[in-house]
């Protein structure tokens, strides 16, 4: 019989812990480079964070949080996450219209709610 991984809590914690503090850290990064440059200003980070993200422990996380930190701030200077919000206005939205009446089984069972086909 095939045993079932256990969930370590400890590097679950790790892992969103050096990720959050990697991405907090990318943009402070960013600020000190001494370049006036914008997108070299966001591209540190990730050189940053690829050298850190081949060390083991939370270390390696905190890497991999900074190349995250760093990509989003890129892409906000390249002009890409602008663009998304646009293509998927309306997406995903639900509008009364939309909305239908569920009858609850009291309903069905009292006869007074309508049957629902599929």
């Amino acid at each position: 019989m095939a045993r079932s991984k256990k969930f370590k809590f400890t590097e679950a914690a790790q892992q969103v812990a050096g990720l959050g503090a990697g991405a907090v850290l990318s943009n402070k990064l960013a600020s000190f480079v001494p370049v006036e440059n914008t997108k070299i200003q966001a591209a540190a980070p990730i050189v940053l964070g690829v050298i850190l993200s081949g060390k083991k422990g939370i270390l390696g996380h905190v890497g991999a949080g900074m190349v995250a930190g760093g990509a989003s701030q890129l892409a906000t200077e390249f002009g890409i996450t602008g663009l998304i919000p646009e293509r998927l206005a309306g997406v995903g939205t639900v509008t009364v219209d939309d909305a239908y009446y569920s009858p609850t089984v009291e309903d069905r069972m009292a006869g007074t709610g309508e049957e629902m086909s599929y």
